[in-house]
């Protein structure tokens, strides 16, 4: 009777180490069922998947085999040792239970392994410890891995994956060495962002005046992304290289700064800081910083009033060559619904010219600041209060999620290699905990720092009365071809909390009150500076 199993796993794809290959643990149990003289019913191939990371209904061919053994298909099973079928704890007395109900026999290749049957009380209660002391196993390995890799980033070694932009690794010298004609771009950034340009400008100015190529330190490879790295150059890039202390040769490890002498820096210390506290300043002013510098005034708060979808930002170029061979660029901007134009649903909002829409905002706001009153700001700022609350403890749920997300991954690629004698494999497995690791420290932080400063609902009507002197600038602000974009942006993140816009270029507008503006405007109408 065909009802014999072999069962084979291997936990990453290029697993061949010996005694422990697909290959070999094959092998190995088609010889013992021919020893015994048994009939095989089916292989079953457990193909790149952990026996303690994924329970037993994440592993679709141990569900297969467990159906099988529950329909009498299956008696008795093979495998090269015990951890080939399990290694989590918890999932050990459920398999357990349903081979003994099946009355399946366990058999394993492996010398030494520790028979599945229980003749006596103490095998019960080894084979009850042999799942534990496996994950007590990849526990001390993922310590044993983070500890040396700790101790050579103190030595100055580097070990913080593959380096950024301006940078490449010389595995000869073991330096992290300039690419001269991308630490000369590094500089031109640099320049370009302490002469008061965003990131926003400067990736528009490297991409379409300047035209150099954003090369991106990423290898791609079909095998592990379907994602081609970006080609041209955006704002997190270059906030990356004015704030990323690597172009200072400082190595961030874990959120912990260490001297790295293996790093060619491309800034000195002074420079490094100089553009760094340009960038903190921003940071200061509450908003992201990102959102400032944009030839978009409402961008990120103007929906659309048919389907609720953003309107978003679109930039459109168009080459004409005239008559006598000279070529003109023309330019558009546009604000459309990201409901009809990218998510291609039933919404018929047509496209808006930037510069009508902005305008007719703008001038609805002045007459609507015009007729407000304190009382009613004050209600308005209260149920900001609210809201800003909700979404305080919405930020905290999703990063409490990452956070255990980036630890059953960093579990996962210990477990991975644990089970791996390939020094190729090591290393790779090696990086990415390391990447995983410091991302987990910041995320910690980053909660840490929530915890610590609550959304303040403590709101004074005091406060509301200065910002209700502050909102009476706008007009002025907005109308004086002398203030920045930038400076426009912020009052209106300040004061504007959603735009709805119609087909027809009806305007609805919502407004917040915040406490806290951190910037100082020059307004026109009233001849005096104003502060939040």
């Amino acid at each position: 009777m065909r009802d014999w199993a072999s069962l084979s796993r291997v936990s990453t794809d290029e697993q061949f180490e010996e005694g422990e290959s697909y290959e070999t643990q094959r092998s190995l149990n088609l010889e013992l069922i021919e020893k015994n003289e048994g009939k095989l019913y089916k292989e079953y191939l457990e193909d790149g998947v952990s026996a303690y990371k994924k329970r037993i209904v994440q592993r679709p061919v141990m569900v297969e085999l467990l159906e099988d053994v529950a329909k009498g298909k299956v008696k008795n099973i093979v495998a090269f040792k015990r951890d080939r079928i399990i290694r989590d704890p918890e999932d050990y007395y459920f398999i357990r239970k349903i081979f003994d109900k099946a009355g399946v026999k366990v058999y394993f290749t492996c010398q030494g392994e520790l028979p599945w049957e229980h003749a006596s009380p103490s095998e019960e209660l080894m084979n009850g410890l042999m799942p534990l002391l496996a994950k007590f196993e990849s526990m001390t390995t993922a310590q044993r891995v983070r500890a040396n890799v700790l101790e050579s980033v103190k030595k100055g070694e580097w070990r913080c994956g593959r380096p950024p932009y301006g940078y490449m690794y010389n595995p000869n010298t073991k330096r992290v060495e300039q690419i001269p004609e991308q630490a000369e771009v590094c500089r031109k950034i640099r320049e370009m962002y302490i002469s008061g340009l965003g990131a926003g400008k400067i990736s528009h100015i490297l991409n379409n005046e300047l035209k150099i190529p954003y090369v991106s330190p990423a290898v791609w490879h079909k095998s592990t992304t379907k994602k081609k790295p970006r080609d041209f150059w955006y704002e997190g890039v270059v906030t990356s290289i004015v704030t990323k202390p690597v172009y200072m040769g400082i190595q961030d490890w874990g959120g912990q700064w260490y001297e790295c002498p293996s790093i060619d820096a491309i800034f000195t210390k002074e420079e490094w800081d100089e553009a760094n506290n340009i960038y903190q300043n921003k940071l200061n002013r509450k908003l992201p910083h990102k959102y400032f510098n944009t030839t978009f005034l409402f961008k990120d708060i103007l929906f659309c009033a048919h389907c609720g979808e953003r309107m978003i930002p679109t930039y459109k170029t168009s080459r004409y060559i005239k008559e006598d061979g000279s070529e003109s660029i023309y330019e558009y901007y546009h604000y459309k619904c990201e409901g009809r134009w990218e998510k291609h649903n039933s919404c018929k909002q047509k496209k808006h010219n930037r510069k009508y829409v902005e305008k007719a905002i703008i001038w609805h706001v002045a007459d609507d600041i015009n007729g407000m009153n304190v009382e009613e700001l004050y209600l308005e700022a209260l149920k900001s209060a609210k809201e800003a609350a909700r979404d305080y403890l919405v930020e905290i749920k999703n990063l409490e999620n990452r956070i255990k997300e980036l630890s059953d991954k960093i579990e996962q690629n210990v477990d991975d290699y644990q089970a791996t004698k390939s020094e190729v494999i090591r290393r790779r497995l090696e990086k990415r905990v390391e990447e995983y690791e410091q991302e987990l420290i910041q995320s910690e932080q980053q909660l840490k720092q929530l915890h610590n400063n609550p959304p303040k609902t403590d709101l004074e009507k005091d406060d509301v009365v200065q910002v209700y002197k502050f909102m009476q600038g706008w007009r002025g602000i907005m109308a004086n071809p002398n203030v920045t974009n930038e400076e426009k942006r912020y009052l209106a993140l300040s004061v504007l909390d959603k735009i709805l816009l119609t087909s027809s270029g009806g305007l609805q507008i919502k407004y917040k009150v915040q406490k806290d503006f951190g910037m100082l405007v020059q307004s026109p109408d009233y001849g005096a500076t104003i502060s939040g």
